[in-house]
């Protein structure tokens, strides 16, 4: 009895390239959407075979760019992890360190120097502030303490009573050169005359300005954005007022002015250091109303009404 080959009739045979031909499309098609050549992947799976083409389609990482590149950032974006916010909680969440002032009364040499100008041993006292200076030349808090050894002072707060003798001195300009926001505001009242300090502490102004200046140093410490926000928003207000002049006004116009970005086209927000792009009214983050092509200024107390 003859049995004829089923491999050898022409039906079969087209049969068998089409459905090989249709396969193809499947593995040609996962490659295409993660970057890589649909034609060559078609070839392969058709003249070589469907499964090791298949396998290697879905084996590959998708390309910068592709449809599937986009997809999955697309849904990353939509749908975040929350394994990926865990690490910004953390970071609004964290315990701020010991501010500037807790630091300095804890300094050994600084301690042993305050007992020394208290007893009036002033010689000792600059030679021990000299030696914090040593390790730490941009320390403000020692060049006020050499001032006092060298005015005879015993505390720092009675420095206001040599204000004449503070404005050409070169440690105190050093100390107002390395001092912090809230310390640079309290040196600059040693060198004003009792009359100006009474007229600067008494003004609205210098109250705004003291709010200012503790919402900074919370934000330098805790980082968060609703704060940022809260100052942004007193910013705004602040900088309309016709009250707010002079070094008060010079910050505000510092801070609501934005930073050149790393591109021609891009800024950085100077309060919370949002990227985005150049020439916005507004920052995005913070809310806070930038200002364009304008200069800070220093306080005239003489000038002031």
């Amino acid at each position: 009895m003859y049995y004829s080959n089923p491999y050898s009739n022409p039906v079969v045979i087209i049969l068998g390239l089409l459905g090989a031909a249709g396969l193809a499309f499947v593995p040609a098609s996962i490659a295409g959407k993660k970057g890589y050549s649909f034609g060559g992947f078609w070839c392969f799976s058709f003249f070589c075979s469907f499964i090791p083409a298949i396998i290697v389609a879905a084996c590959l990482k998708p390309k910068y760019g592709s449809q599937q590149y986009r997809e999955t950032m697309h849904d990353m974006r939509k749908y975040p992890s929350p394994t990926l916010q865990q690490p910004q909680q953390m970071q609004i969440q964290q315990v701020p360190g010991p501010d500037e002032e807790t630091i300095w009364k804890n300094n050994p040499l600084a301690r042993r120097a305050a007992m020394s100008l208290e007893d009036g041993e002033w010689a000792k006292a600059d030679e021990l502030y000299e030696q914090i200076l040593n390790t730490e030349p941009e320390n403000a808090r020692a060049y006020i303490g050499k001032i006092c050894a060298e005015l005879h002072v015993s505390r720092e707060d009675d420095l206001q009573n040599h204000y004449e003798q503070l404005i050409d001195n070169l440690n105190y300009k050093r100390a107002l050169k390395f001092a912090g926001i809230k310390y640079k505001l309290k040196l600059e009242m040693y060198a004003l005359s009792p009359d100006e300090q009474a007229k600067y502490q008494s003004s609205e102004v210098q109250q705004a300005y003291q709010r200012l200046m503790d919402k900074l140093e919370e934000i330098k410490q805790h980082n968060s954005t609703p704060k940022c926000v809260e100052l942004a928003s007193e910013i705004n207000r602040l900088i309309g007022s016709d009250l707010v002049k002079g070094e008060l006004k010079g910050k505000l116009i510092e801070l609501s002015t934005p930073i050149k970005g790393d591109t021609e086209n891009s800024i950085h927000c100077a309060l919370c250091g949002a990227n985005q792009i150049a020439n916005r009214l507004s920052c995005y983050r913070c809310g806070i109303k930038f200002t364009y092509g304008q200069e800070s200024s220093k306080i005239d107390l003489s000038k002031e009404t």
